[in-house]
Formats: C-alpha cells, structure tokens, sequence
C-alpha cells in the first residue's frame, strides 16, 4: 500500500499516512488491541480527530476490501520488491534509500554495520552470504537507527 499517495488523494495531504497503515496493520490482526481502542485514543490525541479516524477506517477497509481504493477512483499502484542477486546489490538499494530518508551520513553508518558483519560471517562460514548477514540487510532502519530508548534501558545493567 503506498500509503503516503493515498493519503494525499484521500485527504489532500500526506500526514493521515500513519493512520492509514494503523487500520490496515489493524485490520490484518497485527494489533492487540480492539478498534474502539484505537479510536479512543485517536480522540484522546486531539490532533486532526476526524480526518485520523477517517484514515484509519480507510486503511481498514482497504485491507477488508481492497477494491475500495477503486471506490475513491484512485487508480491502484504496482507493490514493486527487490530481490537482488547479490548482497552487495541489496545492500547498495538499502543504502540508497536510507539516504533519501535521512543522508547519506546514516546510510554509510547501515554500510559499515553489514561490512563488519560480512568480515565476521566470511570467517566464520567460508563466505559472506551467511543467512545472518542476509538477515542484517533487512529492515535497514532498525538496524542503523540502533537501539530506542526501551531498549537501552532493557539493556542497562542495574535497570529493572
């Protein structure tokens, strides 16, 4: 769902994106709590309430029923992936996109991250197409955005 173009034909602007890929993941059964909970905090936060709940909504249907993006006449984009033939290929396309979403700056902190662990799992198992340097290069922000603030914390030692 390329969430960012049918917020922007939905509601004129790319900011109910978020709320449109909540219905959708909720839709999908990938959240533990109800909609009404959902909703209620949608209300709760007091930002933009109507056109959040309507987004929401709209990712829901959607995943319900996907030809209502037709219903809104927006025409449906191609969900294109890439399976690179290299590690080095997927690592260049990552790197790319890291870029565009913040610099190139964080993008070499993502290279330097699959470099070291290529260099480790090349010694380890002969060759650098390891299963978990594969692993490293997917999802790339997880990886070089580092830890959240949770996680440090869960990983201080003395913190319970």
């Amino acid at each position: 769902m390329d969430a960012q173009r049918l917020a922007e034909q939905l509601f004129g602007d790319h900011m109910p994106a978020n709320m449109l890929l909540l219905g959708a993941a909720y839709q999908h059964g990938c959240l533990p709590v109800s909609a009404r909970a959902v909703e209620a905090a949608i209300g709760l936060n007091g930002a933009s309430v109507p056109k959040s709940l309507a987004a929401f909504r709209w990712g829901r249907a959607i995943v319900n029923a996907p030809g209502a993006i037709r219903w809104a006449d927006i025409p449906p984009q191609p969900i294109t992936t890439f399976v690179s033939a290299t590690l080095e290929e997927a690592v260049a396309l990552r790197a790319e996109d890291l870029t565009g979403y913040q610099n190139r700056a964080y993008a070499e902190r993502y290279h330097r991250a699959v470099k070291a662990v290529t260099v480790v799992a090349t010694k380890r198992a002969g060759h650098p197409e390891e299963p978990v340097t594969r692993g490293l290069n997917s999802p790339p922000s997880v990886i070089a955005a580092g830890p959240t603030d949770s996680e440090e914390l869960r990983l201080s030692p003395g913190v319970r």
